[in-house]
Formats: C-alpha cells, structure tokens, sequence
C-alpha cells in the first residue's frame, strides 16, 4: 500500500492539453506540482516504517542490505570498538589522565554508544550492545551535516532517515531516504566526512593525525575529475549491481564497505580477516615508484634508492603516524654472491626505533611524540610536540606552485667491497603499529600478551632488484640505474 502511494507521488501525469492556450497550460501546471507536493506530504505524514531503535541495529540493514553489511562487518569500523589495542589504551589513558581522557576516543571509535549516553570514557565497551559497537551503518547513514575539520563534528541527526549517494533513491516501507553530497564519493565535499574523524587534535591541542588536513594539500584535491581522488575513491571502489534485496529496485553504482587502509584485525573470530588483508596488499602494491641507482668504486660503492609516494591521497604513512613505521630492507651483493651489506632486516620482536640502534645505516619513516621534557612517548595524551617524518604526497605537478613539494626522497648507503656490486634487492616493509607500543601495553598490564605480535610487518608492493648490465647510465645521478618501478 505505502510502496504504491511513493510510486503513485512520483509519477504523477503532468500531461497537458497541447491544444490548450498557453495560460491554461501553465495554470493546470502550477496546479499538478500543487498536488504532487500535496500528495508528497502527506506521503511523508502517513510513512510509519521502522523505528529509529530498529534502524540503529545494523542486523536491521542486513536484511535488505546484504552485500553492504558483509563489508562492513569485516570493516576496521565495525571493529573499531573491539580492537583490544584500542581498549588498551583508552584504559591506560584514563588512568593516566584520572579520567580526563573522557570521552575523546569513543567519540570516533563509538559514537553510538557515546552519542546514546551508554558510555562517557570507553571503560565499559565490553558491556554494551553490539549494535552500538564501532562505527556502525545508521551512524554514517544519518549524518546531516559535518560542521568541523577534526574530533568527529558530524552531526548526527537521529530522525531516521537514512541520508546515501544515490540521488533517485527508490521508495521502500522501511526508512526515508535522502540524497546527501558528502555521502558520494564523487563529490570533493564527501572527504570533509570521511576527513571529520580521520584529523584529530588532542586535549594537548596537538595536531596528531593529519590525513585529511594532508590531502586537502595534494594534487587529488580538485574539482577536474582528471586529477580529483576523494577518500572514497580510493577506499570505496565502486561496482554496478542492486543496492537492495527489494521487488523493483534498479541497478545503482554501489560503493565498497570494506573500506581497506592499512589497518587489520587481530582478534581472532573477527570476519573476513584474510579479505582484508589481501585487500590492504592490493591498496600498497602500486603506491611507491622506485629506483636503484648504483655508483661502482674503487674499494666500495654508493647505493641510492629513490623512493617517491606518486598514489596516496595523503602523506604515507598517515593516521596514527607516531605508531606506523614503514622501512627499506635492502642487501647488496658482490660479482661473487657474496652479501657485501644488508639494512632493515627488522625481527618481529624489535621496534623500529631499538632496530635503528643496532643497524646505523636502518632509515625509517614514521612520526616521533615527545613529552614536554623532550623525552620520546607513543602515548597520545603525554604528546606536546610530535617530529614530523614521513613521505610527501604530490602536491602540486609546478614547483612554481607555492604549495609544491618534492615527493622524491633519496636514500643514501655507502659499502665496502673488494668486488664490484653485481645485484641490489630491496622490499619495502609496513608495521601498521610499532612493536614498541604493543610491548609498552603489555608490560603496564593493559594488553593481553596473546597479542604481542599479531601486527604483521606488511611487504609494501614488489621486491624491487638492481642487477649489473640490465641498468642505464643516467648522468643526473652519475650512476646505473634500474628502471622506475
């Protein structure tokens, strides 16, 4: 019956009589939008659907959403209420802060449950509904507005009406459904969404993660659909198919709810762990072009490996910066086989910062935080000031442009060897959390042991080779280079 009358409210026969004079025409116009906004209206007054309690339950969406709901429960926002790293430490910064840590993580990482008044610090996570656990579909769905750049400023508007990118959404007895530009991808304005949770300033007022202040920097954030990447152009890839398990409805342009990034789950009955990984390895394959250049010499040679972030729409690594490490392991060898020299060879028991004491040539990307006295901490809420080192984007094609950056980072080493360098190998290596933290959680008794190494050290794209005779001679450099790759 109600699918019948939102059917009826859209089609509604404006035909005129061409025979009709012109002022008759417009009179009977004026008069069938009259009652189409009529018919619409009251449409609106008599819709009953599900409640906003039913509509706040993602196995409501389930239902009808199926493809959508299996994505996102596999989704680090779905998990972003039960990563036992997350809980470690909002519990150890409550203590730390004696409370004053309140609600500044759940804000992001809970806001139904914050937004609800079902916790105010996090502590009590374990006791509340999994409906309300994460980021969850009528969180995202029943945004209204983003009304800041950092610290979740979305507002929330509750009245469930589930807010998405399809501008003609097909009529449904279930929930009203709104077009929203900042839920469409295509759209510059759906990054200040995504960007509204993905910034944040701590009570330090420390600008700690930055990606969305970064790529509001790069070259992606323009209106010229020839260079314009928003977040959910990378993280959201879309594909053709029915948004919904519903009689009727048309194929639409849906959007991926995965949502990879460099992040992964490490408890162990979380779903759609090895998707997720595959899925992170395929946004990281193609991120970094590189190239080997070797200088042969007498007794020894330079090895230069150029490093450049040519695909993230943000610095790299980004987010949580001061936990992330990315590094070069790269080893060389003579014209006999021989292992001349190695760096990066990190174990999985060593943080990066403890590695780089052992192999002085270790050159590793990642933010430092350090406490007012200047010591280091990885604790967000210690943080006064942080270092700032990791990977350029592109942010301008001119290096007249003010905004310009060099991408292009060099990496230098300087061997010892009898014998001419024949080969060169190098893989580029991503810890989504530093080893240093997790030990850190788990010896002040907030992390389960069990976790101690379940952050893998991710390959970041290809083995990249150099091997004597398959290089060319670039005068720029004054050395044999590998071809870009």
């Amino acid at each position: 019956m109600l699918i019948s009358m939102f059917i009826l409210c859209q089609s509604c026969d404006h035909d005129q009589n061409l025979n009709h004079q012109s002022a008759q025409d417009q009179s009977a116009q004026d008069q069938s939008i009259q009652d189409q906004s009529a018919q619409d209206q009251f449409a609106q007054d008599q819709f009953v659907g599900l409640s906003t309690e039913e509509l706040n339950d993602p196995l409501t969406c389930k239902q009808c959403h199926l493809d959508h709901f299996n994505q996102w429960s596999g989704s680090m926002h779905a998990y972003a209420s039960k990563d036992p790293i997350f809980k470690a430490l909002n519990a150890k910064g409550q203590r730390d802060t004696n409370g004053a840590l309140g609600d500044f993580c759940v804000q992001c990482h809970a806001p139904m449950a914050k937004i609800l008044g079902l916790t105010t610090d996090g502590l009590n996570l374990d006791e509340i509904p999994e409906k309300y656990q994460g980021i969850t579909c009528a969180f995202c769905h029943q945004i209204e507005s983003v009304d800041g750049d950092f610290n979740n400023p979305l507002f929330w508007a509750g009245d469930g009406v589930l807010r998405g990118a399809i501008a003609d959404p097909f009529p449904n007895p279930v929930h009203r459904s709104e077009y929203r530009g900042i839920m469409n991808r295509k759209e510059l304005k759906s990054s200040d969404m995504c960007g509204a949770c993905h910034d944040i300033f701590t009570q330090n007022q420390v600008h700690l993660e930055r990606t969305y202040w970064e790529w509001k920097q790069t070259s992606f954030n323009q209106e010229s659909i020839a260079q314009q990447n928003t977040c959910g152009q990378c993280h959201m890839l879309g594909r053709d198919g029915i948004a919904t398990i519903y009689e009727g409805v048309p194929e639409r342009r849906l959007h991926d709810h995965l949502m990879p990034g460099v992040d992964l789950a490490i408890i162990d009955d979380f779903p759609l762990k090895e998707e997720m990984k595959n899925r992170v390895a395929e946004e990281l394959e193609h991120l970094f072009l590189t190239e080997i250049c070797v200088q042969q010499g007498t007794g020894g040679a330079g090895i230069d490996f150029h490093l450049e972030n040519v695909s993230a729409g943000h610095r790299f690594p980004s987010g949580a910066a001061i936990d992330r490490r990315l590094w070069v392991h790269l080893k060389a060898f003579d014209l006999n086989g021989q292992l001349v020299f190695e760096t990066g060879n990190v174990a999985e028991t060593q943080g990066l910062q403890e590695a780089s004491q052992a192999d002085e040539n270790l050159i590793f990307y990642g933010d430092l935080g350090f406490k007012a006295d200047g010591s280091k901490t990885h604790f967000f809420w210690e943080i006064q000031s942080v270092s700032r080192n990791t990977l350029p984007s592109p942010t301008s094609f001119l290096n007249t442009d003010p905004r310009y950056e060099d991408p292009h980072v060099i990496q230098k080493y300087r061997i010892a060897s009898e014998f001419p360098i024949q080969s060169v190998e190098a893989q580029i290596y991503l810890k989504a959390i530093d080893q240093a933290m997790i030990d850190d959680l788990i010896d002040s008794g907030y992390l389960d042991p069990k976790y101690q190494f379940r952050i893998p050290a991710m390959t970041v794209g290809p083995l990249r080779k150099w091997t004597l005779g398959n290089t060319t001679f670039k005068m720029e450099f004054n050395a044999d280079c590998s071809n870009p790759f």
